[in-house]
């Protein structure tokens, strides 16, 4: 039997209608054209996703950890957010898990 297709990582939607999701993309998020008329971001993982909307200041990334002695590289968790009075909101999802986590950060 074949297992579904999950996806992982961030989408963004414009207020004009257009939306990219990171796996299609060539781009990272930061170099995303009109970053003023994104209104909504996305997490998805699988059939799960979560969505930032009507905010500001969106971002999006990954969280890794690199081991030692080996250099084994290993992403950890997928984020999405935005900045709001100074202050970093981050919403993250473990990989691993598929948990959740909201976050907020003074200054950077």
């Amino acid at each position: 039997m074949n297992k579904p297709i999950y996806h992982v990582g961030w989408a963004a939607h414009w207020n004009d209608g257009r939306h990219v999701v990171e796996w299609e993309s060539e781009l990272p998020f930061s170099q995303l054209p009109d970053q003023d008329k994104i209104d909504a971001v996305a997490i998805v993982y699988g059939p799960k996703h979560w969505v930032i909307r009507g905010k500001t200041g969106y971002f999006a990334g990954k969280s890794a950890s690199i081991t030692f002695p080996q250099g084994a590289f290993a992403v950890e968790s997928c984020f999405i957010g935005y900045w709001e009075g100074g202050k970093k909101v981050k919403f993250s999802v473990n990989l691993k898990t598929g948990e959740p986590d909201l976050s907020y950060t003074e200054g950077g």
